[in-house]
């Protein structure tokens, strides 16, 4: 009876030892045994108006007016944003294109936003695109952005703040650049037919991260407002 129960504690032990040991794998190993894993970091709200230095390198959220001392400007096309912080120039324009199926090609001209190499075609005849383009898509920053005390990174606006179309009128462009181009649902138009564009026509486009309230979350670093580095996994 004795030795039975001797058995019994020794089964009991290695069940509890089997247990601790999963325990432990399931909590990564034994320093996450002995430490917890931490809570995740909640950003605490702060008022714009001012920078507390007691926040410093936390994780903050700000609600202000997002804008810029000095407008952002396209000086090439003389397009300026005085109701933005940031401006963005998409340009496209009508290129051949050639698309493969097993050994069967087509070329057909299209609109992109990207140069188009017509040089490794299976038909290159005919088929000549334009070998840059005359105005690239690119983007112009305001000077000054801030919300309140606080100067958020460009790279934090831009991954908070979603861009939004700003429609472009012809009395903008420069007069040379006008004359030949046509205004169409806010798009500027470079050819002689926008309903019939030909290989190396363009079309040019706007978007805008307006001057308006906005609430941007990321560390405080002096006045200073920078995107949370990613934790590395234990």
């Amino acid at each position: 009876m004795k030795r039975i129960r001797q058995n019994a504690i020794v089964v009991c032990a290695v069940l509890l030892l089997l247990l601790a040991v999963f325990a432990v794998d399931r909590l990564g190993g034994w320093r996450g045994f002995l430490q917890p894993p931490a809570a995740p970091e909640v950003a605490i709200s702060v008022p714009a108006a001012s920078v507390d230095p007691l926040n410093e390198g936390r994780l903050v959220s700000v609600q202000g007016r997002l804008e810029s001392a000095q407008a952002p400007t396209d000086a090439q096309l003389g397009v300026e944003a005085n109701d933005a912080v940031v401006l963005i120039r998409h340009v496209e324009m009508y290129q051949w294109r050639e698309a493969c199926v097993d050994t069967s090609c087509v070329q057909s001209p299209a609109w992109s936003e990207t140069l188009i190499d017509a040089s490794a075609f299976h038909a290159q005849e005919g088929h000549e695109n334009p070998p840059a383009f005359p105005f690239e898509s690119t983007r112009f920053d305001g000077e000054g952005i801030h919300v309140g005390a606080f100067r958020p990174d460009l790279e934090l606006i831009l991954a908070q703040v979603e861009p939004v179309a700003r429609p472009l009128r012809l009395e903008e462009l420069p007069a040379n650049l006008a004359a030949s181009a046509s205004a169409i649902d806010g798009h500027i138009y470079l050819g002689n037919d926008p309903l019939n564009p030909v290989v190396g026509d363009l079309r040019i486009r706007y978007a805008i991260i307006p001057s308006a309230t906005t609430t941007l979350t990321g560390v405080q670093r002096s006045d200073r407002l920078v995107a949370a580095e990613p934790k590395n996994p234990m």
